[in-house]
Formats: C-alpha cells, sequence, structure tokens
C-alpha cells in the first residue's frame, strides 16, 4: 500500500497524545492532526506557551478558529512564502471568514518576517499585497451574474465540503452544517437548520454527501457566494498578468504569461486571444473582459484550459521564477513565490 503523505506515524489516537503531552486544546488538537496526520508533531514542536492554564500551548492565530501560531512556521518551513498563500491555502481563513484573516494579518507578517528574514520594505509589501487579496473576498470588484468561472466551481467546492467536514467522516453532519454557518456568520436556529439540512439531503438518509454538497453548491441560490470566492481567484490571476501593474492587460503580458507556462504561443494565437477578450476594442483588456472570457465554452487556442490547470496545480511553485522572457518582453514580477495561482 501507497501511504498519503503525513499517513506515517498517524493513529486514530494521536490528537489525544497531543493534549496530553503539549496541553493543546481539543479543537486545536483534532485540526492538527486532520490537516498535518503523523507530521503533527513537527507542528507542534514549534508552539509557543500561551501563558494561560489551559491550553498551555497552542496560541490561536484568532479568537473562534483552531489555527496556530506554529503553523505559520510550520508552513515557512514548508516553502510559504507570501501571506495570502498561508491565509488563503496553508490555513482556509481568508475563504472562512474575510474579517478573522484581516484581524490575523499583522501577527502572520510579524511571524513570517522573523522566520523568512524580511526587512520592513518586504514586510510592508507583503501586508499590502494580502490586503488587497482579501479585500478581494468581500466582492470589493462588482461581479456579472453570469459568470461562473466553470474551470474551478467543482474543486473549490469540494474544498468547502472538506472544510466543513472536520472529523473527515466522508460526510456532512447537522452539528457541522451549524458549525460553518456560525463561522460565516450567519447562525441557524434548529428549524433553519432543519431546513437547509433536508434541502441538501437529497437522498433522505440523514448525511450530506459531497455530490449533494457540490449540487446544491451549483444550485442558483447558492452561486453568488461561490462566484465571490472565485472572482477573488481571478482578480488574483489577473493581476498576476499584469506585470506592469497598468491595471490592463496587453498582448506582451499575455504572450509573456504562456512562456512561463511552458508554452510559447504564436504571435498570431496571441493576437486572437487578445480580440477575444477584449470585447469593446479599445486595445487593452479590463479586468471585466478577462473574467467574462474566462466563462467562455469555446477554446480553440487552449489558452484558457492552461490557465485553469495551473490555477488547480499545487504543484507549479516557482513558475513565476523561470528568468526566460520572450524576445522584446521585459518582465517586471509583481509574485516572486508560491503564494499565487501558479503555485
Amino acid at each position: 500500500d501507497i501511504k498519503l503523505h503525513g499517513g506515517d506515524g498517524y493513529h486514530k489516537s494521536l490528537s489525544t497524545q497531543l493534549i496530553q503531552k503539549y496541553g493543546v486544546s481539543e479543537e486545536v488538537a483534532n485540526h492538527l492532526v486532520k490537516t498535518y496526520g503523523g507530521r503533527v508533531w513537527e507542528v507542534v514542536e514549534k508552539c509557543k506557551p500561551t501563558g494561560k492554564q489551559w491550553p498551555r500551548y497552542g496560541v490561536q492565530l484568532v479568537e473562534g478558529y483552531p489555527y496556530i501560531e506554529a503553523e505559520i512556521r510550520f508552513a515557512c518551513q514548508e516553502y510559504a512564502c507570501t501571506i495570502e498563500d498561508v491565509l488563503s491555502r496553508r490555513t482556509r481563513l481568508a475563504f472562512l471568514n474575510s474579517e478573522a484573516a484581516q484581524e490575523a494579518l499583522p501577527r502572520v507578517a510579524d511571524i513570517m518576517a522573523e522566520e523568512l528574514g524580511w526587512n520592513k520594505a518586504t514586510k510592508k509589501e507583503q501586508i499590502k499585497c494580502a490586503q488587497k487579496y482579501l479585500a478581494a473576498y468581500g466582492g470589493r470588484i462588482p461581479y456579472e451574474d453570469g459568470v461562473a468561472l466553470r474551470f474551478l466551481a467543482h474543486e473549490d467546492a469540494m474544498d468547502m465540503f472538506r472544510e466543513i467536514d472536520r472529523d473527515g467522516s466522508g460526510f456532512i453532519d447537522p452539528q457541522e452544517l451549524k458549525e460553518i454557518a456560525t463561522r460565516l456568520g450567519n447562525p441557524l436556529d434548529d428549524k433553519q437548520l432543519k431546513e437547509l439540512f433536508r434541502t441538501i439531503d437529497t437522498d433522505k438518509n440523514g448525511k450530506i454527501s459531497a455530490d449533494e454538497f457540490v449540487a446544491w453548491i451549483n444550485a442558483e441560490q447558492s452561486k453568488n457566494d461561490v462566484k465571490r470566492y472565485l472572482h477573488a481567484t481571478a482578480t488574483v490571476i489577473f493581476e498576476e498578468i499584469d506585470t506592469d501593474e497598468s491595471g490592463f492587460l496587453d498582448k506582451a503580458e499575455l504572450k509573456a504569461v504562456t512562456v512561463r507556462l511552458g508554452e510559447d504561443f504564436t504571435d498570431k494565437e496571441i493576437k486572437k486571444i487578445f480580440n477575444e477578450m477584449d470585447t469593446d476594442k479599445d486595445g487593452k483588456i479590463s479586468l471585466q473582459e478577462f473574467i467574462a472570457w474566462m466563462d467562455k465554452e469555446n477554446d480553440k487556442t487552449g489558452f484558457r484550459k492552461l490557465l485553469a490547470s495551473n490555477m488547480q496545480d499545487n504543484n507549479m511553485q516557482g513558475a513565476w521564477l523561470d528568468e526566460k522572457t520572450p524576445k522584446g518582453v521585459t518582465i517586471k514580477r509583481k509574485y516572486t513565490n508560491s503564494g499565487s495561482f501558479l503555485g
């Protein structure tokens, strides 16, 4: 049998051992074991005392969530290089509650600066980029109702499902649904919870499967929250391609991103892609035009598929660090690490 990363050393009583040996809370212990498996000892070794009688160790980043400071130190050890990467991917705090993520941001910045040796200017820039990224989770830029960004919908719905399924059972029970509603700032009373659970649990077996959850997410009443989440991701992608920070994309930037992703599109293909995106024919591509183009199904050049596949590929760390550029194109890198859709 092939074990998953973190499978070595995992056993059912691991969380109990963490509580007994390190004095972390039960919620934190369960979260750490679920997230890191047998590697959890590497994380808790980095725990600092809380200064409380209980829990003794495991300083939480923000009240109400199980994420602790030691996870940030461990993430840096595992090549996390940006605040936004930590808040959105190494933890799920940005997705769960952008306000909580904003609250945790200064402490995350302090820890990462200490671990990675950032100077004041780097730390300031990291905070600025993270604040801009988190603001997008609140719908900073209006989006069109018809934008579905179908390439990401299923994967992001599954991310949500795994986050809600706190016990890792493969199903969501009423208590887990109630907890996520409360954490998202929309607590449900018993009647509301029962009605919502009945709506999602289409086969009426008393538990919500991944397929049922994804189907519900794709239903009309749930699309706005999903689209807001995906819009934030699309905004980050747009900003990474926009290397001159003009707020618009040009042909040179489209050409450059294909090279960075290992595909050298011809000038004719780039012109075709550009003309498809530039719907108002003003010679530049706005964020709204980019998102609308991403939603189209026709993709003869394969450029949309190239972007979409790399949005979901977490193994392309450092793709932006490739120094090669197409002729006549100067790259001004805005992101230099794994905290992007490329890594």
